[in-house]
């Protein structure tokens, strides 16, 4: 009988401990050396949070906003003083938590550019695969906004399996970065990532992600024929501005031009419902900028069906430096 179990507990052990030993390399590479494992968009999440906490620069204006506003707001071209916080695959809600961390850490700047797609009011787009996935949100952070969505009866626009999908984040789980793990086993991912990195230092913030000279390929826009914004989006939005205004902050809510493929596929209705809410938001805030309508560039200055390619971006830079000439003196 004692051999059997013996047996048995041999067995058992052989088979679980190669598991086990899979589930602790997991958390230990994600957790302690995520720079060799991670995609090469953490290190603009990394980056980003380590300027937020180890700044000593004073910047008189900070530039708030998803990928779009990351690769068209060049600090290079506008100011010395100028610095783009800008994330891929964000929302009104992470920059809500970013800019309150800047301000948390570093001295209040005099301006701040709010820049967001106009189909970041409607979804949370990457919510879970960047800003949980990459650990840049804190568990309070991500309780407030999960609580902020039930409020508005809104939860199910995060997730219907909440609670679950946060431990699956929080604690590595093999189902999200099982296959990341052994992805990354097939490359450096700290040489991309160190250099994406340095870049961005360079930089200040700022990076292109398209490389093409030319793209008319259609962006996300187009999909939507009606402009309708989430609650919890006007929320974070408007709980921004409110601490700007706290701060003695001047705010401008810019919204970036499209190629100009996409904007003639808009439906009417989605560009006039966009329209009719900026002017609603002006109104409400009167003593800030708000930028009431979409408008489009030339295909040739995109790299991508989204994001402007370096001739987009110095072309945007150098209209934003001449149009609020006052903000960059």
């Amino acid at each position: 009988m004692k051999t059997k179990l013996s047996k048995f507990i041999l067995g058992s052990a052989i088979f679980i401990m190669p598991v086990l030993l899979f589930f602790i390399s997991i958390y230990v590479a994600f957790a302690i050396f995520p720079m060799y494992f991670f995609d090469g968009e953490y290190a603009m999440y990394k980056q980003q949070k380590d300027y937020i906490y180890n700044n000593t620069d004073y910047n008189k204006v900070i530039i708030l906003g998803d990928s779009k506003a990351k690769a068209a707001y060049s600090p290079l071209l506008l100011s010395d003083e100028t610095y783009n916080l800008s994330l891929g695959g964000t929302s009104f809600v992470e920059g809500y938590y970013s800019l309150k961390e800047y301000l948390d850490h570093n001295k209040a700047p005099e301006t701040v550019f709010i820049s967001f797609t106009s189909i970041h009011f409607m979804d949370f787009d990457r919510f879970w695969t960047r800003s949980v996935y990459f650990h840049r949100l804190s568990d309070a952070d991500i309780k407030e906004i999960y609580n902020t969505a039930l409020l508005y009866g809104e939860s199910d626009e995060i997730a219907e399996n909440y609670n679950e999908l946060r431990l699956q984040y929080k604690y590595y789980s093999v189902e999200k970065y099982g296959k990341p793990f052994l992805n990354a086993l097939d490359g450096n991912r700290y040489e991309m990532n160190s250099e994406t990195y340095r870049d961005l230092n360079d930089s200040k913030g700022q990076v292109n992600f398209g490389d093409k000279e030319y793209c008319d390929a259609l962006g996300p826009e187009r999909e939507y024929s009606d402009f309708e914004p989430l609650d919890i989006m006007d929320h974070y939005l408007r709980i921004t501005i409110d601490m700007c205004i706290e701060n003695d902050i001047d705010v401008i809510v810019d919204t970036l031009p499209m190629n100009e493929a996409t904007y003639n596929f808009c439906e009417e209705s989605y560009l006039q419902g966009y329209s009719d809410y900026m002017n609603k938001l002006q109104s409400d805030y009167p003593q800030i900028i708000v930028n009431t309508d979409l408008c489009y560039y030339g295909n040739e200055y995109f790299g991508d069906a989204t994001h402007f390619n370096s001739k987009g971006t110095e072309k945007y830079s150098e209209y934003i430096k001449n149009k609020y000439s006052y903000v960059f003196e």
